[in-house]
């Protein structure tokens, strides 16, 4: 978890078709504004800073993207070991599957529609995986959302659209996309 309250960063209002309420492990801090990914093992979000990175960046920018569930709109203590509702391991969380986002970037300039993938350092251990800063990519598949405003100047701050899993909006390179055959 950041110790940063990041819920400044939701620039527009989350509409109530793009937020959910999920899971979060017990005894996870979260923060509002954290970027959240789906444990697939245990069935709950968890902050970015608690995947344990690979050792390569471009292996956890990619191992991430299909995992990222979202933003977090509420916070949790670490402290909290509540169970929460019966059948889930933790405390529910709300998160924005679909969200417009102020995101901390290295200096750059960005045009609308670069694509952004999660900062890791490149360490082989938990905490590698920034939990409320982006980076610009050109690979589809690290791809968590995209850039909706210009910066010709270089800038430490871009809003981005980020795309959660279970967004009812998928991204998609419309420029890879294979047409389907019509076979009768």
């Amino acid at each position: 978890m950041s110790t940063t309250f990041g819920g400044f960063r939701l620039f527009k209002p989350v509409e109530a078709n793009s937020s959910m309420q999920l899971p979060s492990a017990a005894s996870t801090a979260i923060s509002v504004g954290d970027l959240l990914y789906w444990d697939t093992t245990a069935k709950t979000l968890k902050p970015m800073d608690v995947y344990v990175g690979s050792g390569t960046a471009a292996t956890d920018k990619t191992a991430l993207s299909p995992l990222f569930a979202g933003v977090a709109l509420q916070g949790k203590l670490a402290a909290d070991t509540t169970p929460g509702y019966p059948g889930f391991s933790g405390e529910i969380i709300s998160c924005a599957s679909d969200a417009l986002y102020e995101a901390a970037c290295a200096s750059a300039t960005f045009e609308p529609g670069t694509l952004v993938a999660v900062v890791s350092s490149g360490v082989a251990a938990a905490g590698a995986i920034s939990p409320q800063t982006l980076v610009a990519t050109t690979t589809a598949e690290q791809a968590i959302g995209y850039v909706v405003e210009r910066y010709a100047a270089a800038t430490t701050s871009v809003r981005v659209r980020l795309i959660g899993r279970w967004s009812p909006f998928k991204y998609c390179d419309v420029n890879n996309i294979t047409p389907a055959i019509n076979v009768l």
